[in-house]
């Protein structure tokens, strides 16, 4: 993408630990993550020192505090600056003090957007469309990143569906054995069986919908906007499962290709699981190479 675009690109990630164990204190211990994130920015501040930026494009920088952010942004006065946002201000509320240092901002939580002002755009799909079979091996797909509440709503999935004759696979995350012995001392029954310590690539979750007839979503409660697993689900065409009941302001919502499901009541209309869904699916506007063409000022999008 930087080659298609014409852009020589410095990257720095914003949670800048690798080990299981600085990852582990970078969590639960604020001055870890005080000197961590100070060492990022002397870093990027000297990286960059005597260099021309024409953009800083921050993505979601809920670890960086305003002071650091600001010392960054200062140092290129010259330079535009661009957010993205791809978490809530509800669940970040970081997020809503780093606005205002920005030239723009964009979100892809549209009732964001409506209360602050930001731009809306979406996330993008994976798009990795080679298949090794588009057979259907089971009804319902679910993939997430483990937190309590989306542990809980599994279990009550999986006990639904086994109780009304409806196949599930899932892919509950967890990053290791570590994390999972934290997360264990908050939620004594979680169930080692029920998660995963293995990070599925983007081919192989490709083909695991591809081998759905619906997927499920389940985005944070502080969520409004449409997760990855909404768009690749659109993508290839699947009914799709959410929690999200803002779906429904959506202007490509059809009650027979959405499924809302209420997490404390939960039903599943079976026969709509195959139906065929009608939504079109706008390939170059939820790609990547357009989500960047956004954010560069390279579109009207």
């Amino acid at each position: 993408s930087r080659k298609k675009r014409g852009y020589n690109v410095l990257a720095f990630n914003y949670k800048p630990v690798k080990s299981s164990i600085e990852k582990f204190f970078f969590r639960i211990s604020s001055i870890f993550r005080t000197l961590v994130i100070k060492k990022l920015v002397k870093e990027i501040c000297k990286s960059t020192k005597d260099l021309q930026i024409d953009i800083i494009l921050a993505i979601n920088p809920t670890t960086i505090k305003k002071k650091y952010r600001r010392q960054i942004l200062d140092s290129h006065p010259e330079a535009k600056k661009v957010l993205y946002l791809w978490d809530s201000v509800a669940t970040y509320p970081i997020e809503k003090d780093l606005s205002p240092l920005f030239d723009i901002t964009y979100s892809f939580d549209p009732v964001d957007c409506e209360k602050y002002g930001y731009l809306y755009r979406p996330t993008f799909y994976a798009g990795v469309a080679q298949s090794k079979s588009n057979e259907i091996q089971y009804d319902i797909f679910y993939i997430a990143s483990y937190n309590k509440n989306r542990y809980s709503i599994l279990c009550k999935m999986i006990d639904y569906c086994k109780k009304n004759n409806i196949s599930i696979r899932y892919h509950l995350y967890i990053k290791n054995k570590l994390a999972f012995a934290f997360y264990k001392l908050f939620n004594p029954s979680l169930d080692k069986n029920l998660v995963s310590f293995e990070l599925r690539n983007n081919e192989e979750k490709s083909q695991m919908i591809l081998n759905s007839k619906a997927i499920f979503d389940n985005p944070l409660d502080t969520q409004t906007g449409l997760t990855r697993r909404i768009i690749e689900g659109m993508f290839y065409h699947k009914n799709i499962l959410t929690t999200n009941v803002h779906i429904k302001d959506f202007d490509f919502y059809n009650p027979e290709d959405f499924q809302v499901i209420d997490s404390d009541h939960i039903y599943i209309n079976k026969a709509n699981l195959s139906c065929s869904v009608k939504y079109e699916r706008n390939e170059a506007y939820y790609s990547v190479d357009s989500l960047m063409a956004t954010l560069l000022g390279q579109t009207n999008d």
